[in-house]
């Protein structure tokens, strides 16, 4: 039976190691949702906002939240940070060994973008991707 809602979160420390885990569940998750197609594009995305989530907040001891959504034939991918000040994309030189992170989101996601928190306490980068809704199964 195929599926037009899944949810999952999972809240991550702000630490670098913390990328590799934020990696793994948003690989499980999918496979889990039967999810072929555009995964690794998912999980690059992933590890790229993640990334960004903890070297741009400053906020210590206060952890991101990573959220998957199934809606239809989307994936959306959405990474939590108490911090409101808005990625911008930058122009990383040859050598530069980071400041790539938005502009390769920008290019494998479908779209993307930011939504602040209505009460100011950080913001959502989101992204979404389409995927074929027939590689999308119910795993039960």
């Amino acid at each position: 039976m195929i599926e037009s809602f899944r949810s999952a979160q999972m809240p991550f420390s702000r630490e670098p190691v913390a990328v590799s885990s934020v990696r793994s569940f948003v690989m499980t998750t999918l496979q889990s949702w039967g999810v072929e197609s555009r995964v690794d594009d998912v999980c690059l995305a992933a590890s790229e906002l993640a990334s960004n989530a903890v070297l741009h907040t400053s906020l210590a001891g206060i952890p991101l939240r990573v959220r998957l959504l199934l809606l239809g034939e989307i994936i959306r991918l959405e990474v939590h940070d108490r911090c409101s000040s808005l990625p911008q994309p930058a122009k990383a030189l040859d050598d530069d060994e980071s400041g790539r992170g938005i502009s390769v989101v920008s290019i494998l996601a479908d779209e993307w973008g930011v939504d602040l928190a209505l009460d100011s306490s950080g913001k959502s980068v989101w992204t979404e991707f389409s995927v074929n809704i027939g590689l999308v199964v119910n795993s039960e």
